[in-house]
């Protein structure tokens, strides 16, 4: 019995886009694994941003942003818990925030079994920073003097987001429009 077999040149976009369909409903390739190709895929340099990459699987770039929450856990701490295919995208996601703040390293470790046996899903905040609230998003105050005159955060994707209040800007050549405007910001007052 003769086989006939198709080849046809791919280029690395093709040639990863086959693999994910290929792959697409085994149930024996975990989350983790396919994050783990997503992330050599955006490495590699055949998909540019996360954007492109979730277009052309055609997922939503939230979804992928989820599921690549298993790549921006640390390594010490994914060695801990143990094999991650075992850990739920949520769950990662979680670990992911909270090993943001690298106080929380230690207590991630600490709990990490609890967290490999699915033992904490609901509860790994509360675990790890003991009913204290988390600080990942919360502002940050920007002080002149003892006044306070706008807050700052960083956002999920790294950028940070200043806030002046608008009663800080009162003085035309106060500290902060003088700051504003070595930024190339200029501050007009609106009647």
């Amino acid at each position: 019995m003769i086989e006939k077999a198709f080849v046809r040149d791919l280029d690395d976009q093709e040639a990863f886009i086959e693999m994910v369909i290929e792959n697409k409903d085994r149930e024996d390739i975990s989350t983790w694994s396919r994050a783990m190709s997503f992330k050599k895929a955006l490495d590699s340099g055949i998909y540019t941003s996360q954007g492109a990459l979730a277009a052309k699987l055609n997922i939503s770039r939230t979804h992928l942003v989820n599921m690549m929450a298993y790549t921006r856990i640390p390594e010490i701490i994914s060695q801990a818990i143990g094999p991650m295919h075992k850990v739920g995208v949520d769950t990662a996601v979680k670990i992911a925030k909270l090993a943001e703040d690298e106080s929380n390293h230690e207590r991630l470790i600490k709990v990490a079994d609890q967290i490999a046996s699915g033992k904490l899903n609901r509860t790994l905040e509360k675990a790890v920073l003991g009913g204290q609230p988390s600080t990942r998003n919360r502002d940050k105050e920007i002080k002149h003097g003892d006044s306070v005159v706008g807050k700052w955060r960083k956002s999920r994707n790294g950028e940070i987001q200043v806030t002046i209040f608008p009663n800080a800007v009162d003085e035309p050549d106060g500290p902060v429009s003088q700051f504003l405007a070595s930024l190339g910001v200029f501050v007009h007052k609106h009647p």
